[in-house]
């Protein structure tokens, strides 16, 4: 299905004292400024897609990727969004108890992730490192799969590190595809490739520069 997206918007800036001390200092006009952050980009994403973006902190990553989910949610064959910075966690929550219709099915969700240690079930969220926060974010995304066709991730595993990412991204890829959802993912790290395996590659440049690949197989 072909999207085609434009973001614009503007910024404004302060009239205050040092404001225009600034200006004046560095000759530059405190008018309103147009950006145009995508400009009449075609993007073509088919059911199942894994949607890899990627490029520098700044260039409208984040952007895109909402806009790309907010015109798939339009869609009924794609299904519901779930974006999984819009999921409530509570910092006294305990994992095995939050996540998973049972015992059984918790245990294999916090596994699926990377947290596979007895003593972390029976940890509280706020208990975690940074990585293992984003790792269980992810795990109740997956919980949550059976009621959306479509998976949205900002900042993707920016906080871990890279060998964690990787194994993070193929496990994702793996149990996205098993279950014939969509992937959006956005994020600066331009090494998860391989892992993921996406359909379509989004390089996003500054401006309105960007480069679209697609590698479906």
């Amino acid at each position: 299905m072909l999207f085609s997206i434009d973001a614009v918007f503007e910024q404004g800036y302060p009239r205050t004292e040092r404001a225009i001390d600034v200006a004046q200092a560095f000759g530059i006009a405190l008018n309103t400024r147009i950006f145009k952050v995508l400009d009449g980009v075609e993007v073509n994403i088919e059911p199942g897609d894994v949607v890899y973006i990627t490029g520098e902190s700044g260039s409208g990553k984040s952007i895109l990727l909402r806009t790309l989910a907010e015109h798939i949610s339009k869609h009924k064959i794609f299904g519901k969004v779930c974006i999984a910075d819009n999921i409530k966690i509570d910092e006294d929550e305990i994992l095995v108890e939050r996540i998973g219709s049972s015992t059984d099915e918790a245990i294999r969700l916090l596994s699926s992730v990377g947290l596979n240690d007895a003593y972390l079930f029976l940890r509280c969220y706020k208990e975690l490192s940074d990585g293992q926060k984003y790792r269980y974010r992810v795990a109740k995304v997956l919980a949550r799969g059976s009621r959306y066709g479509v998976l949205v991730f900002d900042e993707f595993c920016s906080t871990l590190d890279r060998d964690t990412a990787k194994v993070v991204a193929y496990m994702l890829q793996k149990i996205v595809r098993a279950n014939g959802k969509t992937l959006l993912i956005a994020t600066a790290h331009d090494d998860l490739a391989d892992d993921l395996k996406p359909d379509v590659i989004i390089r996003k440049g500054y401006g309105s520069r960007i480069s679209i690949e697609y590698c479906r197989r």
